[in-house]
């Protein structure tokens, strides 16, 4: 809802240079309104506001044209405007080398997450075609993830052991229940929860977690069976003790599958694409079939189901409930909620870099929300957790993909597998899953950003060693739990200790800028001119008051004036502290003077009585002309008392020539009733 400005106006002065306050009740007419601001006055196309509402005043919306928008607002971007022309044949083409390429890595990913292969090409299918209805990011291409899927893998067999029934079942439940999470905070709009995750804790958590899905595939790679453990020091441990059985066939078609895909990504640099993990995947099964790698001793993918995904129960191992299955979904629901987070930080990183390339709108909450819906389909159909893939979302849009469209087409390429190539998939060398894996994590592992985040602020590099360090030595959920609460305490810490800055003067000019920054600015001896660079509440209220009174003490000040311009919001504590600090300063025989005062912190200032506390004369509009006022009252204190100044200044009526010498809280407050405040709100 708009505002209505109602009340006052200032008019300009052409002789003296001076704004003076105009009363505008609300019986005037607009060509009164038009006639308190001279025409000559008024820059290019500049209007009141008052005249600005009287035109874009929103017209009533009917019943029926609200409901038509609610409907269309529902649907997909292209159910409604799809442009077949100059759309489908990116869209095509897009899908179909999307599909090729997420085949491989379904079957790859789903390894990572302690599943047969097979439940991959599940999670790959049912995604895409779900995100394609509700989804309203264009190009991202969502399925099975590396990081989701470490993240399950750990969180699962933390309570059951990889391999069996029981952690199939809970890997479903996990699956459901972060998608109900998901579900709920697009519903509750709480899209914001992931601002709480910085980029320093995301990079640190992301390259941990690569090294972690990285030794979880050495196993593949090397061709020995080391001992699981639920620590990265222990699998590197049982990695080591297997070192004198490595199967040195599986090694060296392993090493060519890195080889072939690194070059592959050298090319992609170039902007030469090629379906490499497609290429890998058929050269393997060619060469597994042809020489009779599984008799030699290399490890293959093995039987796979052909047909539809199965309909499975993911709630099936929750009951009935006794003391020990309680404990169990006490676990995977705490997981749940981490893994929710993790995933929707994944999505929306990729969906909004190509919405603002793209230029249309995103919408946070509705991404919450298809996300959560995809998962809660993906558990009913024997998938593990999904979220957006950066690599398969780069070689869709690179691909020429236009809207969700794709998605589908990607969906038929995987329908397409489970149907006619699983007795070919039968053949695909383990090793080249454990490849495939190890190339896509590397790009979790980003060197260069550490460098990025020193030369930008070292604090946010501590960030980074705590997420880092976390993630690697605690596992990846309870280290990204120790992640956010140090991203959040950092928050805390700051928010507590905002800068409070000395400004000066700088020459021949009414700018005012911090002195250590600044130390050719003027300043005036006794008086000091503070700036807070923060709302004042709770916490940090006490930091700013000793550091203003040693200020004030220090250097033997009779005149202070603040400088409130950054100050956006007050609290009760502080309401209540200020006022104790105006009256030290008071009983010091020390000028209080303040400038900028935003409007939210005015109403602050009136309810809790501290204006009048202040004095309505002592709060200007700019300040410099809070600077001319006390030094004029500085030049005219020691002459006289302050009683006899103010008698003075009645008698005399000497103006000091301030422009706005009017205070805030008389602008605001005259002839303004309550009724017409709340219709200034937005």
């Amino acid at each position: 809802m708009f505002m209505r400005f109602v009340g006052v106006l200032t008019a300009y002065n052409q002789n003296c240079g001076e704004y003076e306050l105009s009363d505008i009740s609300n019986s005037h007419s607009d060509d009164e309104r038009d006639s308190v601001i001279p025409q000559d006055d008024r820059l290019l196309g500049e209007s009141s506001y008052v005249e600005t509402l009287h035109k874009f005043r929103r017209r009533p919306v009917n019943l029926s044209t609200r409901i038509k928008k609610a409907v269309l607002a529902t649907l997909p971007h292209w159910s409604t405007r799809y442009d077949l022309r100059q759309w489908l044949v990116g869209d095509i083409i897009a899908g179909i080398t999307v599909g090729v390429m997420a085949v491989p890595q379904g079957l790859a990913y789903s390894v990572i997450a302690g599943l047969p292969p097979i439940n991959g090409l599940y999670a790959s299918l049912i995604p895409l075609i779900v995100f394609a209805f509700l989804g309203t990011s264009r190009e991202t291409a969502v399925g099975p993830f590396a990081l989701t899927s470490i993240m399950a893998s750990e969180a699962v067999s933390a309570i059951a052991e990889v391999g069996t029934s029981e952690y199939f079942g809970y890997t479903l439940l996990l699956t459901l229940l972060t998608g109900i999470v998901l579900t709920l905070m697009g519903i509750f709009r709480l899209g914001f929860l992931v601002n709480f995750m910085s980029n320093p804790v995301l990079e640190g958590f992301q390259f941990a977690s690569a090294i972690t899905i990285g030794t979880s595939q050495l196993k593949y790679l090397f061709g020995v069976n080391p001992k699981p453990s639920p620590t990265l020091y222990g699998s590197l441990y049982q990695f080591a003790t297997q070192l004198t059985k490595i199967h040195w066939m599986t090694l060296v078609i392993g090493l060519g599958g890195v080889a072939f895909l690194h070059v592959n990504g050298l090319l992609a640099k170039r902007k030469i694409h090629l379906p490499a993990p497609l290429l890998l995947m058929i050269v393997g099964i060619i060469s597994a079939w042809a020489l009779n790698l599984e008799s030699h001793g290399v490890r293959v993918v093995g039987d796979i189901p052909s047909g539809l995904p199965p309909f499975t129960d993911p709630v099936y191992w929750a009951f009935p409930l006794d003391d020990e299955k309680m404990e169990k979904c006490k676990h995977i629901l705490f997981q749940s909620f981490v893994l929710a987070l993790v995933s929707f930080m994944v999505t929306l990183s990729v969906a909004k870099k190509y919405a603002e390339e793209r230029k249309y709108n995103l919408r946070t909450n509705q991404e919450l929300a298809a996300l959560g819906v995809s998962n809660i389909f993906t558990s009913l159909f024997g998938g593990f957790p999904i979220a957006g893939s950066l690599s398969r979302t780069v070689v869709n849009v690179s691909s020429g993909a236009k809207t969700q469209i794709s998605s589908l087409f990607s969906a038929l390429i995987v329908l397409l597998s489970l149907l006619f190539l699983t007795k070919v998939l039968y053949f695909l060398p383990m090793t080249f899953l454990a490849s495939i894996v190890l190339v896509a994590v590397s790009g979790l592992a980003n060197t260069s950003v550490i460098l990025d985040i020193y030369r930008t602020k070292t604090s946010d590099l501590i960030l980074w060693c705590v997420s880092f360090s976390s993630t690697l030595l605690l596992g990846v959920a309870n280290g990204l739990v120790v992640s956010i609460c140090a991203s959040v305490a950092g928050v805390i810490w700051l928010s507590s200790r905002p800068e409070i800055v000395m400004l000066g003067r700088l020459p021949g000019s009414t700018t005012y800028r911090n002195v250590v920054r600044f130390p050719q600015a003027l300043i005036i001896p006794g008086m000091i001119i503070v700036r807070m660079d923060a709302s004042l509440f709770f916490a940090n209220i006490n930091f700013f008051k000793e550091k203003l009174l040693r200020m004030v003490h220090r250097n033997a000040i009779s005149c202070i004036v603040m400088d409130w311009s950054s100050v956006s919001d007050m609290d009760y504590t502080a309401c209540r502290v200020f006022g104790m600090v105006l009256k030290d300063l008071k009983n010091s025989s020390v000028l209080v003077l303040m400038a900028a005062v935003k409007g939210a912190v005015r109403d602050v200032l009136v309810k809790s009585k501290l204006a009048k506390e202040i004095g309505a004369d002592n709060v200007l509009w700019e300040l410099h002309d809070a600077v001319r006022k006390g030094a004029a009252m500085m030049k005219r204190r020691p002459k006289a008392t302050v009683e006899e100044e103010d008698e003075e200044e009645e008698e005399e009526e000497q103006p000091l020539n301030i422009q706005h010498t009017f205070s805030p809280f008389v602008f605001e407050n005259e002839e303004a009733s309550p009724a017409q405040r709340r219709e200034l709100k937005v």
